[in-house]
């Protein structure tokens, strides 16, 4: 009902969404919903993956959720469960961030394989990044390196530009013959205006 008071129209009777009008407005939320979520899987997906490496070669993709003196807890894409594996069969970690760990052997030393080391002129690839915690008794330091890595885009993460830098680290190392480096620093600059960079230093080790 609709009444006239000065001049001016007043509705008495108050707005009642129609039928067609709450199915359309429950299909918007629920589109809503449906996008958070396929953005929140992409942005998950965006991130790179950890791989545990066994002492048989076997991969084990996930996202590594913690460790412990004697396993791994990984998480495996799909699964709500915890995976554990002993360290007692894991070689190594390969992070996301391009970070190596060198996984201990009961003793608190490394594997026969990991002390042998690797030869000069291997590829940059096979140069191993120690952890805080590894034990490079049986290596030999060969010097500091140090290397410098410029973002090709403005809005690169930390994580990328780090992973950027090892790779420089390691193919660095190789050049030398080292077998294996250990991050002594890390120092990322960002200016306004300007592509962020890296510039990390680490110490180089070999068997030679």
């Amino acid at each position: 009902m609709i009444l006239l008071q000065n001049d001016s129209y007043i509705c008495t009777k108050e707005f009642q969404p129609t039928k067609m009008q709450r199915v359309i407005t429950v299909i918007v939320l629920l589109y809503l919903a449906l996008a958070t979520d396929v953005m929140s899987a992409q942005s998950d997906q965006a991130v790179a993956p950890d791989t545990i490496i066994k002492k048989s070669g076997v991969p084990i993709v996930g996202r590594v959720e913690g460790k412990t003196q004697f396993e791994v807890l990984v998480r495996i894409p799909g699964s709500k469960d915890l995976q554990r594996v002993n360290n007692s069969v894991i070689k190594e970690i390969r992070y996301g961030n391009g970070t190596i760990e060198i996984v201990e052997a009961k003793t608190g030393q490394m594997s026969k394989e990991q002390m042998q080391g690797k030869k000069k002129g291997k590829d940059w690839t096979d140069v191993l990044v120690a952890n805080e915690g590894s034990d490079l008794s049986g290596f030999t330091e060969k010097g500091e390196i140090e290397v410098r890595y410029d973002a090709t885009r403005m809005n690169m993460s930390n994580s990328e530009l780090e992973r950027n830098g090892i790779i420089l680290l390691r193919k660095k190392a190789a050049s030398m013959g080292g077998s294996v480096i250990k991050v002594t620093s890390k120092n990322i600059t960002r200016e306004y205006g300007s592509f962020p960079s890296i510039t990390m230093k680490a110490m180089v080790y070999g068997t030679e």
